[in-house]
């Protein structure tokens, strides 16, 4: 009995040694996720959160009256409409699939090909989208806005300072400080903090897998993933091998460069 005793003793050492090692060698390449995503242009209130997820569940400010943000981004299937390509105002379809808001403010810029530079950009610039609100301009937006009763003391209450609070700019700030809350941790967040058991045996295997054979050299930081621009294709164009009839050139059309 002594022996069975001291013997799961060992083991259960030894298995906590191989965790916290594990736990050691995680930690150089991911970070637990932060409750909220930061930022020094637009920093975050109870008031202007508020304000950003009213409207960005808000349609009246698109051409057909039935697009918002929650259209292509909905919350309850996990911030992203599921369909091949997204369809914004008047049925039209996006030239690729919308990607999830959630956790989105943590990424190095926004969109697939990275020409959005930050959640308030992209919240600013769809609304002249024309395959996503289609508005005619700005200042169409912001009439539509004062007419609607309530916005005025919800967007005065989110920017005190400012003599004429109902913008697009600040409509873009509302959407991101809301954005910006939309942080998603699960149990791999409490490993990192220290909680060894937060995995299972499994997990912390595949885990350890993950490390050794390199995934996380682009796969890492707080998202495991969006903290660079990387060629789809590497070795040869992606279209040599999944023979798609129309070639997508993603972040080229921004850059132009190969």
């Amino acid at each position: 009995m002594k022996k069975l005793l001291l013997s799961s003793l060992i083991f259960t050492s030894f298995s906590f040694a191989s965790d916290v090692s594990l736990l050691n060698e995680a930690k150089k390449y991911f970070q637990p996720l932060p409750d909220l995503f930061p930022s020094d242009k637009n920093p975050i209130t109870k008031e202007k959160v508020k304000l950003g997820k009213i409207l960005f569940y808000e349609p009246r400010v698109s051409i057909d009256g039935a697009t918002s943000c929650a259209k292509c981004h909905p919350i309850s299937l996990y911030g992203a409409d599921g369909l091949p390509k997204a369809q914004g105002n008047n049925g039209k379809i996006n030239p690729r699939n919308a990607p999830t808001v959630l956790n989105a403010a943590g990424q190095v810029s926004e969109h697939w090909r990275g020409d959005r530079e930050n959640v308030e950009d992209q919240a600013k610039r769809a609304l002249l989208g024309k395959g996503s609100f289609g508005a005619p301009s700005y200042k169409w937006v912001e009439d539509k806005l004062k007419s609607i009763k309530g916005y005025k003391i919800l967007f005065k209450k989110a920017f005190p300072r400012d003599k004429n609070p109902i913008t697009v700019d600040n409509f873009a700030k509302a959407i991101g400080a809301w954005e910006r809350t939309l942080s998603t941790p699960s149990r791999f967040d409490e490993f990192l903090k220290g909680h060894v058991n937060a995995l299972t045996k499994k997990e912390k295997k595949g885990l350890k897998k993950f490390i050794e054979i390199g995934c996380a050299s682009c796969h890492q930081g707080a998202l495991l993933g969006g903290t660079m621009y990387q060629k789809f294709g590497i070795v040869e164009p992606y279209w040599k091998y999944t023979k798609s009839k129309k070639i997508d050139e993603g972040r080229y059309n921004v850059t132009k460069i190969m």
